[in-house]
Parts: structure tokens; sequence; C-alpha cells
């Protein structure tokens, strides 16, 4: 599994640590006891992977994006902002 913030670990459903549900740290031992047994008793209609999802098709939720024969992959390289927008995106990132 990977890494996880500080403020955020894994918990599992189950004694044999298969069902894992990332959740927050900062919960006390009551709360995480409630949160784990509600997800316990609703496990059924939470689903795990698109495979859990009992009656709904897997072609159905599964997304292909069609290329042509000789296209290749291409992932473009991150640019930046000019300081104007940068001070713009961040007084919306506090909001």
């Amino acid at each position: 599994m990977k890494p996880l913030p500080d403020s955020l670990r894994y918990a599992f459903l189950d004694p044999k640590k298969f069902l894992p549900m990332v959740i927050v740290s900062n919960l006390d031992q009551d709360q995480d006891e409630k949160l784990l047994k509600l997800h316990g008793d609703n496990k059924e209609t939470i689903g795990w992977t698109t495979g859990d999802i009992n009656g709904i098709h897997p072609t159905i939720v599964s997304q292909r994006i069609h290329l042509e024969g000789n296209a290749r992959p291409y992932q473009y390289l991150q640019r930046r902002l000019n300081l104007t927008l940068q001070e713009v995106v961040m007084k919306e990132e506090l909001k």
C-alpha cells in the first residue's frame, strides 16, 4: 500500500487486513470503532472495486480511449504560471 500523509491512516474491516480503508488519524478509539462498525455493516453496498459491485457489468463502468493505430501516448510537460495568475490561483485555493 502507498504511504499516506500524517493526517491519514489505514484501517481494516477484518482481522486479516484484507479490506483497507483510509481514515483520518485524529479519531479517538470510540469514533474509530463506530466508523469501522458502520462500514463493516454496509460493506456490501460500498464496494471495494468495480468487480465487487454486484449487478453492474464492468464494461459499463470502464472507460477506453480509442487511438488510431499509429498514435502514441504523450505526456506534456508542466507549465509555469506567470506571477499574476499564481496570486489568483493561491487566493482561490485559500477560499
